[in-house]
């Protein structure tokens, strides 16, 4: 197969999860796969030329799976806010021509506002079915309240048109469903974790004495970007307190991202360095050494509407490692993981207290591993490509 993955962020710079795995997987698998991405890091590039011109980059390996994805950009204005409304126009010509020179037979789609009404056009047009993986709720991430409603309109056009859609958890297939997919086109697949790198392994002494940490500390361990809603400026608040009961706390912070700096002045104020290390974004192959040296794992996310019906690809890289997770009571991991099964190796805490008596009870478990792989998952969305048969209308209704 000509497989097209379109997305709206950074193929190369953003931190790496599914998006860039099963593309690779596929690629390996002799299928030859081209990802169009927008440059989301274009102002920290260094160019002076205000316009950023249609460009492809052959050979591109991001999860170091396969070194044959070809990288397709936009052209597009190099001005915030201007960036993105640029490429939005562009992205219809750029498709387009993806399409027609590449011999595009699939689709899969990741995105909605910027590039997502373009690729829904443009393969009715041409009679390619497109499979949309559903990993969030779009027009809740969008920065600008004033563009959150015409996403949520986008969404529900790409929901409708989509051939296929597959849905990482329960929750999100139910929203779909309600905000315009048809349900006979819908399925639940989860995400999971890259089963050549994510396994158990001991824990690794140099990583430990390179971060002044023993393997008499209980160490926890939050690997991933740092948003806003990580729920982590409470947990480090709370340290101080609880170190007389659990006087060999460390906790791990294995990423950055917009709240980096917010949590590194704070444990700076708390005078907490000893306790809480912030790592900065590691690369890639050595998150399963920093997750195995870890005692437990964890995702306090603040439940809003953004978090609550999604799952983080991290909970699956951390059960694979064999580590027990605590993490607050996200819908779509409930959906999962449901509070009642016990062997799951998932914990759920509401409060603080919670959370902390957690820590000292489960302390030093090693769990059996329940976490899907992205190599299975990548098998079932193969399948499902296979199963599109060249859409037959080539319409998008009204009704």
């Amino acid at each position: 197969m000509n497989i097209l993955i379109v997305h709206e962020t950074e193929y190369v710079d953003k931190v790496i999860y599914e998006y860039q795995i099963i593309s690779e997987i596929l690629s390996t698998r002799g299928h030859n796969v081209y990802v169009i991405d927008f440059p989301t890091n274009w102002s920290k590039a260094g160019q002076n030329n205000w316009i950023s011109k249609e460009a492809s980059f052959p050979n591109i390996s991001r999860a170091k799976k396969s070194n044959s994805i070809t990288l397709i950009r936009p052209a597009f204005i190099r001005i915030p806010a201007i960036s993105r409304i640029t490429a939005y126009i562009s992205y219809f010509f750029l498709i387009e021509k993806t399409i027609r020179e590449y011999k595009i037979s699939h689709i899969i789609l990741f995105s909605v506002p910027t590039n997502g009404f373009q690729t829904i056009v443009l393969a009715k047009r041409r009679k390619i079915p497109v499979l949309y993986r559903s990993l969030d709720v779009s027009h809740q991430i969008v920065p600008s309240p004033l563009l959150r409603f015409p996403t949520m309109m986008l969404e529900k056009f790409v929901y409708r048109y989509s051939d296929k859609i597959s849905a990482i958890t329960h929750k999100l297939m139910e929203y779909v469903i309600r905000n315009g997919a048809k349900p006979e086109n819908c399925s639940f697949l989860p995400t999971g974790a890259d089963a050549d790198i994510f396994y158990y392994r001991p824990k690794d002494k140099q990583l430990l004495e390179k971060h002044s940490l023993s393997e008499t500390d209980l160490i926890l361990l939050f690997s991933g970007t740092l948003y806003h809603f990580s729920g982590l400026k409470e947990i480090i608040c709370a340290i101080p307190t609880k170190l007389p009961e659990i006087p060999n706390l460390k906790l791990l912070l294995v990423g950055g991202g917009e709240q980096y700096e917010e949590l590194k002045e704070l444990v700076n104020k708390l005078g907490l360095q000893d306790r809480v290390m912030l790592t900065g974004f590691v690369d890639y192959l050595e998150v399963p050494r920093y997750i195995n040296s870890a005692d437990i794992c964890i995702n306090p996310f603040l439940i809003n509407d953004v978090t609550n019906i999604i799952f983080p690809s991290k909970i699956y890289q951390y059960l694979a490692c064999e580590k027990p997770v605590i993490a607050t009571k996200l819908r779509g991991m409930l959906d999962i993981f449901s509070s009642d099964k016990q062997d799951s190796g998932v914990h759920y805490f509401e409060t603080l207290d919670e959370f902390f008596n957690l820590v000292q009870r489960i302390k030093r478990v090693r769990i059996k591993s329940s976490s899907p792989s992205l190599q299975e998952i990548t098998t079932v969305i193969e399948q499902e490509l296979h199963s599109m048969k060249t859409n037959e209308s080539g319409k998008i209704g009204v009704s």
